[in-house]
């Protein structure tokens, strides 16, 4: 079995998908997570005004910014992107098909 698979792109054209130049998580996934996140905690808000789903959908939105802000740019290979590892989507398949 290949040890890498493939690797996910690192730039999609001239945007950076990941990280810019492999320092930080600025790209299209950090504005997919800030804009879906963003949305999700309005829809709560204009729901119920400030209450505890909208604190937590908020705190699970900087979660998930501060993975991508300060995890992803640990994976990226240079020049690369982010390589899928052949065991990684083994171990996923055999997890799906056993559930």
């Amino acid at each position: 079995m290949l040890r890498t698979l493939f690797f996910l792109p690192n730039w999609l054209g001239p945007v950076p998908v990941f990280t810019y130049d492999g320092h930080w998580g600025v790209g299209l996934v950090l504005a997919a997570v800030l804009l879906i996140g963003g949305w999700s905690v309005l829809v709560a808000w204009r729901q119920g005004g400030w209450s505890e789903r909208v604190w937590s959908r908020l705190g699970f939105t900087l979660l998930a910014a501060a993975v991508v802000l300060l995890v992803l740019p640990q994976l990226v290979v240079p020049d690369r992107g982010i390589p899928v590892r052949g065991y990684g989507v083994m171990l996923t398949v055999a997890v799906i098909a056993s559930v």
